[in-house]
């Protein structure tokens, strides 16, 4: 097909939509294909991406035609880069006769064996091949099978009832458990005893991401409370956590509920899966909300450069910008996302351009005042019910030995610089504290229930802040904290 006369001008190349009708009309399909294959051979043979690279800012930042931009970027005009293609394409014998020879069903002698157009050493040997293999249970490959059909739509209904056997089936462990579970004290209180959830981990987590996608984050929370039970190790269970607790307040138009576990189970995820561009977008918007626009900017601008034309990372960059009021880089990529194909893209420009230039004018948001925020019940993490469950059951022990003594300590005050927090077993959190010439390492059993003043929310991302504490002195660190003033 290349071999012929006429080829695509490449402006046309360049400026085709991959959904348009004008591509499939025709042989416009393969020759589309096939003329696209050539020029990043091309590209890429020539050592001309940093060229590529100054065509796309020309043509998508500043908004260049493509034909002048070609002539800026490449140097030449588009005729003679597209007369550079085709001669580089005719100057590939080898290759050619070695597609010729794979075209035909009987080749001789001489043409089967044409020359190599690229040699490259062997990177191993065969006594250097090594595989490991690992076995999947069966129960996750028809769950990924079922995952794969409910995003088709006339498969879904079957996807669905494939996914909730397996998620209701029980498994060998689980049979397993029951005999352990019938073996429990007379007596007990059922309240304290293990998690009866059942069935696939894995079916679990998939229905929970499926519940999210519908708005149905009821059942997501259900479905990822028996996912963690069954499997507390899967990360992406704290990712879809995330993304439920994001999701939810936005639909009632409301802050986000448990936002420092939130933000955790994101820096897990990220030192899990550091390529996850999502992940470092919502804990950008994370940050944002919890008053931490410095490190949203730095955890946006990760997942712009994992993801660069993602135009959603670009405006959740500019709706930071606003927050931490730098109106003029607000407003250089709020110019850029005007432009945008997109047009949802388009519409929440123009809604933050408003909000922009409202609180830029009057300093309070658009809005601020008049809508009131709904107040949603604290949302407990499937992990921490997890943890409290087990808390429970370690207390109903300890319980039966002893009481636990009246602490008689003394309450020590101080005034100094909170230097950070440490959250690396939550709910319990350790602050170090630079008073008085000295560094204390200051422990709390449960930052969410800590007495706080000047501050709403207890936040792990807190450091160098002027803070006043009171604390008992003594305990696993220098002290048990028992308030903490920001001021």
């Amino acid at each position: 097909m290349l071999g012929a006369q006429v080829w695509l001008p490449l402006p046309d190349l360049f400026t085709l939509k991959h959904d348009t009708s004008a591509r499939n009309q025709g042989t416009h399909h393969t020759l589309f294909y096939a003329e696209s294959w050539i020029v990043m051979h091309y590209l890429l043979h020539e050592k001309k991406l940093p060229e590529t690279g100054s065509y796309f800012d020309l043509v998508l930042n500043q908004h260049v035609p493509v034909e002048d931009a070609i002539q800026q970027a490449y140097g030449m005009t588009s005729g003679k880069l597209e007369q550079a293609v085709k001669d580089y394409f005719h100057s590939q014998t080898a290759l050619l006769t070695a597609v010729s020879a794979a075209r035909q069903t009987n080749p001789d002698a001489a043409s089967a064996r044409p020359g190599q157009s690229y040699r490259f050493k062997v990177p191993v040997g065969p006594d250097d091949l090594a595989i490991s293999s690992k076995p999947f249970p069966e129960a996750d490959e028809r769950a990924l099978y079922a995952e794969v059909a409910i995003r088709i739509p006339e498969r879904r209904e079957v996807g669905l009832q494939e996914l909730h056997a397996l998620a209701t089936a029980p498994t060998a462990a689980d049979k397993k458990f029951e005999s352990k579970n019938q073996e429990k004290r007379p007596g007990e209180d059922p309240d304290l005893l293990p998690t009866n959830a059942i069935g696939s981990a894995l079916a679990h987590r998939i229905l929970a991401w499926d519940h999210i996608e519908h708005g149905e984050f009821d059942a997501a929370s259900t479905e990822l409370s028996d996912a963690a039970a069954l499997n507390q190790r899967d990360m992406w269970l704290r990712y879809y956590l995330s993304v439920l607790k994001y999701r939810v307040a936005k639909s009632k138009l409301a802050d986000i509920q448990g936002l420092p576990n939130m933000m955790l189970d994101l820096k897990a995820v990220l030192e899990w899966y550091p390529e996850m561009a999502d992940a470092y977008d919502l804990l950008a918007l994370a940050r944002n909300e919890g008053g931490s626009t410095p490190s949203a900017m730095q955890a946006e601008r990760a997942a712009i450069g994992l993801s660069p034309r993602n135009e959603m990372y670009m405006y959740h960059l500019a709706q930071i910008y606003v927050a931490s009021k730098k109106w003029d880089a607000s407003q250089v990529l709020l110019d850029r996302l005007k432009g945008s194909s997109n047009p949802l893209i388009v519409a929440l420009t123009r809604d933050l351009v408003e909000r922009a230039e409202t609180e830029r004018k009057y300093g309070i948001p658009l809005g601020a005042g008049s809508l009131p925020q709904a107040k949603l019940a604290q949302q407990k993490s499937p992990f921490d019910v997890l943890e409290e469950d087990a808390a429970k059951r370690a207390a109903a022990e300890s319980a039966e030995k002893s009481a636990d003594p009246e602490d008689k300590r003394a309450t020590k005050f101080a005034k100094g610089n909170l230097v950070r927090v440490d959250c690396w077993q939550p709910p319990v959190a350790i602050l170090t504290v630079s008073a008085e010439g000295r560094m204390l390492k200051l422990r709390t059993q449960d930052y969410k229930s800590l007495l706080l003043i000047g501050a709403d929310d207890f936040s792990c991302d807190w450091k160098n802040l002027s803070v006043t504490v009171n604390y008992k002195p003594g305990g696993p660190a220098n002290g048990d904290l028992v308030s903490l003033e920001l001021r």
